[in-house]
């Protein structure tokens, strides 16, 4: 295919300064597509920067016996490095421009060698030593030209690896804003004891892509799931931040997470009964001094199951959407001392606090704080456990004082639980639908999110 006037041609033949601003009746082709022509091409040219392969690449005709190109099938054959190359006009002026960091042009110009005088009045010798510092010159070019190229490749792989390797939890490990923006722990500190916590385990982790491997070290893939947890970076976000593929996000967050859910599920976060009561805050020991947990329900939004019966169990009447229902218990300090697993939306409170087994966990004389809707009296009997909740009005009557005073004391006390609530949704993984794709590691997510909140400083003190 020939120069097209409307587009700039470069010849890629190294030391060639044919383009189309020099000389438009030069003509210029493609590479042709035959890779054993490309081949040859690649040999002759004798560019190591070559891409043959790109449509962009460009040869002028110069480089041909007849000065073009008869057909597709010919190899070019005059370069300055062949005994056959005939001499092509020098070009009065040239000028290379190396972008440095002080920002300088260097201009080689070949007009003080080639001087406008009379060639006959020369003397032999002058006109040797004049083509000897014409050689010499364009032997200078072609080195500058050479090494040009290979400090712009050079400077264009750092600029890369340098991109691709910035964002790290080394940049922010000094910064304590930066580190809970990203990771939700509140300083770097916490983040090490929690990866050194999980570092055991991490052997246990499925391989990964060659390049992640690579590229990724065990504290840069726990930084990227907790990016993922944090932000909810999606995967391609996170592929581009941490220069690796799509796929490799993808099997570092599911395999880290699977592993962090039994790793964290071997905590026993569910405290004595003796280290609730030293840890009781002032604000309970009056009324309520036998709360040992606080529960709550929360739904998270699903996509829509595919399948009708899915699509009616998970049907949430509350929410008005498909969700799947947790419910999440804390200490009267506010740790998060029970989580359940994830339960269809379509289930009530009751029910959830039923199928969850936290009756069992409860001992004689302890006190259970809820909202209203949790209804569970016949539930905790059995192991005799009290259950405090704000009293429902009798027969439309208007709600006496001390029943007022109760509601009010019972939600000063409950709101930790919101406050809860909020930190584990402030994991932004959530803030969109869960996909039908990740169901089978979505109640992994929601535990490891709220065990993760237990690394943040006390609700209460």
């Amino acid at each position: 295919m020939f120069y097209d006037t409307f587009e700039m041609r470069y010849c890629c033949v190294p030391l060639c300064p044919n383009k189309t601003t020099i000389n438009k009746n030069i003509k210029f082709y493609r590479i042709p597509k035959d890779k054993k022509l490309r081949k040859c091409y690649d040999i002759a040219i004798r560019n190591k920067h070559l891409k043959v392969d790109s449509p962009h690449t460009r040869i002028c005709s110069q480089h041909f016996e007849g000065g073009k190109r008869l057909n597709n099938t010919v190899i070019p054959t005059i370069f300055l490095w062949t005994k056959e190359n005939k001499p092509r006009k020098l070009p009065t002026v040239r000028q290379l421009s190396l972008k440095t960091d002080t920002a300088k042009t260097i201009q080689v110009s070949l007009s003080d060698f080639v001087k406008s005088t009379d060639i006959g009045v020369q003397t032999e010798r002058q006109q040797c030593e004049r083509g000897n510092e014409i050689a010499q010159l364009k032997k200078e070019l072609g080195e500058c030209h050479m090494n040009l190229m290979k400090t712009q490749s050079e400077f264009d792989h750092n600029r890369y690896v340098s991109v691709k390797s910035k964002f790290c939890i080394e940049k922010f490990r000094d910064c304590d804003s930066e580190i809970c923006f990203y990771t939700g722990f509140p300083d770097f500190d916490r983040f090490a004891i929690c990866f050194e916590y999980l570092k055991p385990s991490i052997k246990c982790l499925p391989t990964c892509t060659s390049l992640a491997r690579q590229k990724l070290t065990p504290i840069k893939q726990f930084f990227l799931v907790m990016c993922r947890l944090r932000l909810g970076l999606l995967e391609n976000d996170l592929a581009e931040r941490f220069g690796i593929s799509q796929s490799s996000v993808s099997k570092i967050f599911s395999g880290w997470i699977n592993m962090m859910y039994f790793e964290l599920k071997e905590i026993d976060i569910w405290p004595s009964r003796e280290r609730i009561n030293e840890t009781m805050p002032e604000c309970f020991k009056a009324s309520y001094r036998s709360t040992r947990i606080i529960i709550d329900a929360t739904e998270i939004q699903m996509e829509k199951p595919s399948a009708p019966d899915m699509q009616s169990v998970t049907f949430s009447n509350y929410k008005s959407r498909n969700t799947v229902k947790v419910l999440i218990g804390i200490t009267p300090s506010g740790a998060v001392s029970f989580v359940s697993d994830l339960l269809t939306g379509s289930v009530s409170d009751k029910e959830l606090t039923s199928l969850s087994n936290l009756p069992s966990k409860l001992e004689t004389g302890d006190g259970v704080m809820a909202d209203k809707g949790f209804d569970i009296q016949d539930l905790l009997a059995p192991v005799g456990a009290t259950l405090n909740i704000p009293p429902f009005m009798e027969g439309g009557q208007q709600m006496s004082v001390q029943n007022v005073i109760k509601t009010r004391n019972i939600a000063s006390l409950r709101i930790h639980i919101e406050r809860c609530m909020e930190q584990i949704k402030n994991f932004h993984i959530f803030d969109r639908p869960i996909q039908v794709s990740t169901c089978s590691i979505a109640n992994q997510i929601v535990f490891v999110c709220a065990l993760l909140t237990n690394f943040r400083r006390p609700l209460l003190v």
